[in-house]
């Protein structure tokens, strides 16, 4: 799978590249699927040994408009930890 993104995004921060993937991308026109590549000889989800499809996502902007940057919530890290709010559900 490849994802195609903007220089505003980082591509080392996966929470980002998903944030574009789902702000920038729609699936009926921005997804890619690759039938019957290569693929590694031992992949098991493959139907034919050595064959396999990929897909790739445009999750850039389109040239020319605008849309908003990259954002984060302000205070985030003040925000309590989801597992010890699932353990608290859990009692």
């Amino acid at each position: 799978m490849a994802i195609a993104v903007d220089e505003d995004v980082d591509i080392f921060s996966m929470d980002k590249v998903m944030w574009a993937v789902c702000t920038r991308s729609q699936a009926d026109r921005d997804l890619i699927v690759l039938p019957e590549i290569a693929s590694f000889q031992l992949d098991p989800s493959a139907p034919e040994r050595g064959v396999t499809s990929a897909m790739a996502i445009d999750a850039t902007k389109p040239f020319g408009e605008d849309y908003e940057k990259v954002v984060t919530i302000p205070n985030m890290d003040k925000l309590p930890d989801i597992t010890e709010l699932i353990e608290r559900m859990k009692k």
